[in-house]
């Protein structure tokens, strides 16, 4: 089943991702503070891949507003959305910002990708 914008509105989520989806910031079901449940939260992953699958075509994204995010998708229990979106814009993907990269290592961390978190949390030395 396809889903719009509209249909995820109520969802809980951060300001940041709510504006680059295009919903209305106000419309922050405020009263609804509940944990998605399991199917709910797929269904949620399912549309962002979607979207951004559909975004990359646009270069609509700054470094700055991927790690804002990166950070949010993390924080909402998201973390192979988070990845895909920075794998999918890693032309602005700089590792540049230390919330970007401790978001990027958080999230492979937690999909097992262990090469790739240690890469983020590894301090360069010179």
């Amino acid at each position: 089943m396809q889903h719009s914008t509209v249909d995820w509105s109520g969802y809980p989520m951060g300001p940041k991702l709510r504006i680059w989806l295009g919903i209305n910031i106000n419309n922050d079901a405020k009263n609804d503070r509940r944990r998605p449940e399991e199917s709910e939260r797929q269904g949620f992953a399912d549309f962002l891949l979607q979207s951004i699958g559909m975004s990359q075509t646009q270069p609509n994204l700054d470094e700055g507003q991927l790690v804002d995010l990166a950070d949010e998708l993390v924080a909402m229990d998201l973390p192979l959305v988070a990845l895909k979106l920075i794998d999918s814009f890693s032309n602005c993907w700089h590792r540049n910002h230390f919330r970007g990269v401790l978001a990027e290592g958080i999230a492979a961390m937690q999909v097992e990708d262990l090469e790739r978190s240690e890469m983020c949390f590894r301090v360069s030395r010179s």
